[in-house]
């Protein structure tokens, strides 16, 4: 009855903020033995790493392919999300690939990870919109700033925890990635 005075109260104001804008994720690759050990300790890091329970994280795909008789491959991807206020949630996604060698146990696996903070505002009618605007450039873009510092330290941990893992040497993370 009065939708068409306050609105619908469907719209909702969204940004969405790339941790590694510009470029699309950061990756980690693995040569060695038992390359495939991350994918049943992936669950336990992603929750201590992003200090989150275990209904928030995701295995989206999982595909392992035995037909060859000398090497195994798989595929897997993994989401998981934080909710860091009642605007805001962090997203991350992995995707581990590589092959394994069925005598041996030596092969290799490149872990792609990439995060993202998505806010939405809602609003009712455009008065309401330019107000939800303003209180986004004026008031909510410093704590959007703090939550993007804050997620990519948690990053950096879940790049230095998979390192450690593989025992890989760290790398050197530049200031303005911070």
């Amino acid at each position: 009855m009065f939708e068409w005075f306050f609105g619908s109260g469907q719209n909702t104001y969204e940004i969405e903020s790339d941790m590694f804008y510009p470029h699309d994720a950061r990756t980690i690759s693995y040569t060695g033995t038992h390359p495939s050990r991350i994918l049943s300790k992936i669950g336990k890091l992603l929750k201590d790493t992003y200090r989150i329970q275990g209904a928030d994280t995701y295995e989206d795909d999982f595909r392992w392919d035995i037909a060859n008789p000398k090497i195994i491959k798989f595929f897997v991807k993994w989401r998981c999300k934080k909710k860091l206020d009642m605007r805001s949630i962090f997203w991350s996604v992995m995707v581990a690939q590589g092959e394994i060698d069925k005598k041996t146990g030596d092969g290799w696996i490149k872990l792609a990870y990439k995060g993202k903070i998505i806010t939405k505002i809602p609003f009712t009618t455009s008065f309401d919109k330019a107000l939800k605007h303003l209180y986004f450039r004026k008031f909510y873009i410093k704590q959007l700033r703090s939550y993007s510092k804050k997620m990519m330290t948690l990053l950096n941990d879940f790049d230095e925890n998979v390192r450690t893992m593989y025992n890989i040497a760290q790398t050197e993370v530049k200031e303005e990635e911070r």
